[in-house]
């Protein structure tokens, strides 16, 4: 049985507080999703907005099932 999971999620970022940083930075992506096969995960990944997390998670479902057949 393939299922899917979508939640918020925060990054843990590890600073000093003495440090600046400098250089690149990319935006929070504020959103992960997970597939799921009988419990074992087949594949994640982090989007910005929920819309495209379920976006995602729909094309995968379909790739998947498909695949299956």
């Amino acid at each position: 049985m393939i299922y899917h999971e979508i939640e918020e999620y925060v990054p843990k970022l590890e600073t000093e507080p003495n440090k600046k940083k400098k250089g690149f930075k990319l935006d929070p992506m504020p959103y992960q999703w997970t597939l799921y096969n009988h419990g074992e995960i087949l594949t994640y990944g982090y989007c910005h907005s929920r819309k495209q997390a379920e976006e995602i998670v729909m094309r995968e479902l379909l790739v998947r099932t498909n695949a299956i057949r």
